[in-house]
């Protein structure tokens, strides 16, 4: 039920849009490697120009709490978190790693017992 003048508008902005969408597939095409791989803080003048500026009370998303966050209020369904739950299974911790027990036998009890209870 849209008139004739408003098929145009959408038309065109859909065009510029898909045109806009266009000059960003080559990112994401295999192979593609992004400027910043590999780069740190510690190693690039870009990067750590990029972190200050968008650090502290310049980070759009600072003091963003209750009400002010985007997403406050917002519930998974639950076939949305059947999915994410599909796409977790069979994965291990990320902090579950191979040298684990090793070094759970190196560091002492009374060491281990002081991290965990800062985790407070």
């Amino acid at each position: 039920p849209h008139s004739d003048e408003t098929k145009k508008l959408l038309s065109a902005q859909s065009k510029e849009r898909d045109a806009v969408s266009s000059l960003y597939k080559y990112q994401f095409r295999p192979g593609h490697v992004p400027w910043n791989a590999g780069l740190t803080k510690e190693n690039d003048s870009r990067v750590m120009k990029v972190s200050k500026k968008l650090s502290g009370e310049n980070n759009p998303m600072f003091g963003k709490y209750g009400e002010d966050h985007p997403l406050y209020g917002f519930h998974h369904t639950e076939e949305s978190k059947a999915k994410i739950s599909d796409a977790k299974r069979g994965r291990k911790h990320p902090l579950d790693c191979k040298h684990c027990e090793a070094l759970r036998k190196k560091v002492p009890e009374p060491e281990m017992k002081k991290v965990a209870s800062n985790k407070g």
